[in-house]
């Protein structure tokens, strides 16, 4: 944040977008295995935090884990950085219009799964926007400004390490043992398989 100020008035676009690209890939390294991880085993996890009796909100757990991706990117930064906060403003009354209207329809066809659908679809709308906003403030193109093909290799690693970690079953009938046990090969596999993937650059491993 701030480095892209100077960047900016120096009208050295380029470097700003290859700093935010770079800052989404760090991210992206931790956002989509935490996701993939927490969506699949959320059973097991909420079951340990909060007893059998919230069983039910697993589902609802799941649908607000959709929007972890989300924190990869750093894009609301981008307008404040150009000076451009209105933009903030505006955007943020839109998502909030839309939310409130959402909420209150999917409510009638889903139940109480509306609101949170509604909150994640608005963060992916919300987040639709703030990219075009700074692909147009950066004059950048979306492959510049993501690191798209680093995306989809995280996340088949991520994948691939849930399935690895999922495939010995129940390895306890003590819930937290067997979620730890879960989670140390998922993260063994997911660092082995980002390591032979290329996912982490010189950086990344110091």
């Amino acid at each position: 944040r701030a480095s892209l100020p100077p960047l900016i008035q120096r009208d050295d676009l380029r470097e700003v977008a290859r700093l935010l690209r770079e800052a989404v890939r760090k991210l992206d390294l931790i956002m989509l295995p935490s996701f993939v991880f927490l969506f699949g085993f959320a059973q097991e996890f909420v079951t340990l935090l909060f007893t059998n009796q919230y069983a039910d909100s697993v589902r609802v757990f799941r649908i607000y884990a959709c929007g972890i991706p989300l924190f990869m990117f750093v894009l609301s930064l981008v307008p404040q950085v150009f000076g451009r906060t209105r933009i903030n403003m505006n955007i943020v009354i839109v998502v909030t219009a839309i939310h409130v209207a959402l909420s209150f329809t999917l409510l009638k066809f889903l139940g109480f799964y509306g609101p949170a659908v509604s909150g994640v679809v608005t963060s992916y709308v919300s987040t639709a926007i703030y990219l075009r906003v700074a692909t147009r403030l950066t004059r950048a193109s979306l492959a510049e400004l993501l690191p798209l093909p680093e995306i989809a290799r995280t996340l088949a690693c991520a994948g691939l390490a849930f399935a690895l970690a999922w495939l010995p079953g129940a390895v306890s009938s003590h819930k937290l043992v067997a979620l730890l046990v879960h989670a140390g090969v998922f993260s063994a596999a997911y660092f082995a398989l980002g390591f032979a993937a290329r996912l982490f650059g010189a950086q990344d491993k110091r």
